[in-house]
């Protein structure tokens, strides 16, 4: 293999930032159109560009990129590798390259930094080195990467930043009739002049405490941010924001965030085939990693979203650290680090639609334009209970501007009726495998996701004040997830300080319900769930909270400290214990281990898992397990 380096020196190029550089630092809809003007005649650009780059001596060379050339230069290299069928580009060493956002990148009209497009077995191998956005505030945000329609892509040893962070943190100084007064930590500076969300944190364990104040992603929905000299700012406050001063603290230590979702470090459409190999994300307005229509995913050493080490930063991300949607094949991660993200760390879902209308028992007219559906896809129809009512594959499809009509190649499941949920389960991972992966000291949950199988086993989670460490579930009035999660295994993970402020039923929440949201799914409809040989520590709900379910088995656990709060929250009768189910219809609690309760009590069974009642009465030892019903 060749090495073919290609440096393009220009009056007036951008030098490399110091290393040290001081940086101071629920749903994706994607618009799948055709390439704008703008996109267009910045590929004609960049084409022009490519084409006066000296080809390689041979196919598969590799392409290296320095420091001194321009985002648009750097473009022009990775046309040419891609045109030349090259092997990837290649990095300097662990240097800073400096890139800027081009208005219109990608296919859905975002901006973007690089773009890796239509390539085959392509790699971007970073050699430690840092892709820093240089974008000063919402306007000139964007995808650091963005890459689309490629398969067998690898991204290693690439770590991606901002020069000036989407964040910063600050004291609180002074509350006014008008706004407040915050004094910005002068090691985060800031050039933006509105503000989206702000959130209280604790300065000594960096954890997130609460949102004050969040605001729509739009410049009306934003208040203002106003200098007031010496790192003060005065956020502007005005209507309901008022109600919300008594939240704040005088004093208090605050992240004060300039976007919220909308610019990604990482993100790729229809993508099949990608690996991250001890790949970082230390800031992103947005999400850390945002994909969407892609298939077998892999995050291997190391890789994750991180607070960047040797600064005074509390948080990564402005929002999730991995967030996909229409996610196909495999998704896996292993020994990966996920902490700071302010959201969830990873979210994997797929998508759900309506019946409108059923001309007979194969043809439907389905609400909205799920365009990534294939024919020969395996739909799943919930009736208005939440029970899974059967599966029929998909023949045909033809979008109208905001409906689908589909014809299926067998018949809909009987009773199938207009309202009923209709999701796609090819459409979600057959495989979601997370190992040996740290999270920690993030604001909303670890791992979400709904799949074919899941295996979480060997993780640590620490310090998700928000939310719990992990949530499979099906609930179509909180949040798009997709078709049913099945056969979970969740072992040999160690959880502390996880749901300390109870926003999930348990530290573990597995669950289904009912379309409205009001009520559980009938037993069975998530099928197969093992939760052995995990260490529960510091919850304030349930540990574990199972409902819907069949095939359920609680064994070989150590809880301490459980319902830990004075203020311990009732989750549909069920509260105050370790293990809390309802609607299971069998399976086994125990022999599990109880250390500090607290007053919590030990297993709760609903009153309609009759089933699992002897199970229970058989398997338990006085010593270390109880049931109350």
């Amino acid at each position: 293999m060749s090495i073919i380096k290609l440096k393009r020196r220009t009056k007036g190029a951008r030098g490399a930032i110091k290393r040290g550089f001081g940086l101071r630092i629920a749903c994706l809809c994607l618009s799948v159109g055709g390439a704008n003007a703008a996109e267009t005649d910045r590929l004609r650009t960049v084409d022009a560009a490519a084409r006066a780059v000296p080809a390689p001596e041979e196919e598969h060379s590799v392409y290296t990129l320095t420091p001194d050339m321009t985002t648009e230069q750097m473009n022009a290299v990775i046309v040419t590798a891609i045109q030349k069928n090259a092997a990837g580009v290649t990095l300097e060493p662990n240097a800073v390259y400096d890139l800027k956002a081009v208005p219109g990148a990608s296919i859905g009209g975002a901006a973007a930094a690089l773009l890796i497009r239509k390539a085959r077995n392509f790699a971007l191998d970073c050699q430690g080195s840092t892709l820093v956005l240089n974008g000063s505030d919402k306007s000139s945000y964007g995808d650091i990467l963005r890459m689309e329609y490629d398969e067998g892509i690898t991204l290693r040893n690439c770590d991606f930043d901002y020069a000036q962070l989407p964040f910063t943190q600050a004291v609180l100084t002074s509350v006014g009739s008008d706004g407040a007064v915050f004094r910005v930590d002068p090691a985060l500076p800031i050039a933006w002049s509105s503000v989206q969300r702000i959130s209280q944190f604790d300065p000594t364990s960096k954890a997130w405490l609460a949102t004050n104040l969040e605001w729509s992603n739009s410049e009306a929905g934003s208040r203002a941010l106003t200098s007031l000299g010496e790192g003060s700012y005065q956020v502007s406050l005005r209507g309901k924001d008022k109600a919300a001063l008594d939240s704040l603290i005088v004093g208090g230590s605050y992240l004060l965030e300039n976007q919220v979702y909308g610019a990604n470090a990482v993100s790729w459409y229809s993508v099949k085939g990608l690996t991250f190999d001890h790949t970082r994300v230390f800031a992103a307005a947005g999400q850390g990693f945002k994909g969407q229509v892609s298939s077998d995913v892999r995050f291997t050493s190391g890789s994750g979203v991180r607070i960047r080490p040797d600064t005074t930063r509390v948080q990564s991300t402005n929002a999730d650290g991995v967030n996909i949607a229409n996610q196909r094949g495999v998704f896996t991660v292993n020994d990966g680090v996920f902490e700071g993200s302010q959201d969830d760390a990873i979210n994997v879902y797929g998508t759900q639609t309506t019946i409108k209308a059923l001309a007979d028992s194969t043809h439907l007219t389905l609400a909205g334009k799920p365009t990534a559906w294939s024919v020969g896809d395996m739909l799943e129809f919930i009736d208005a209970a939440g029970a899974v009512r059967g599966t029929a594959i998909v023949g045909a499809l033809a979008f109208d501007s905001n409906t689908t009509n589909v014809t299926l190649a067998s018949p809909a499941p009987s009773g199938a009726e207009p309202a009923w949920i209709v999701a796609d389960q090819t459409d979600s991972p057959t495989l979601f495998s997370v190992n040996g992966t740290t999270f920690q000291k993030l604001r909303g949950r670890g791992v979400v996701a709904n799949a074919q199988k899941i295996d979480v086993t060997a993780n640590h989670f620490s310090d998700l004040p928000s939310n719990g460490a992990m949530t499979f579930y099906s609930d179509y009035s909180y949040f798009a997830q997709g078709p049913m999660p099945k056969h979970i295994s969740i072992v040999g993970n160690s959880l502390e300080r996880v749901n300390t402020r109870g926003g999930d039923p348990g530290a573990i929440s597995i669950y289904a319900f009912s379309k409205d949201g009001k009520t559980t799914a009938p037993a069975g409809q998530i099928a197969d769930v093992s939760i052995k040989d995990n260490h529960f520590r510091e919850t304030r709900n349930m540990c574990v909270y199972v409902a819907g379910a069949d095939n359920v088995h609680i064994v070989g656990n150590t809880a301490a400290e459980w319902a830990t709060s004075s203020n311990r929250a009732s989750f549909r009768g069920l509260a105050n214990f370790c293990y809390g189910i309802d609607n299971v219809s069998s399976g086994e609690i125990g022999p599990n281990t109880y250390l500090t309760t607290n007053g919590g009590r030990a297993a709760a069974v609903g009153a309609s898992s009759v089933d699992l009642a002897p199970d229970l009465q058989r398997k338990r030892s006085p010593a270390k397990n109880s049931s109350t019903r």
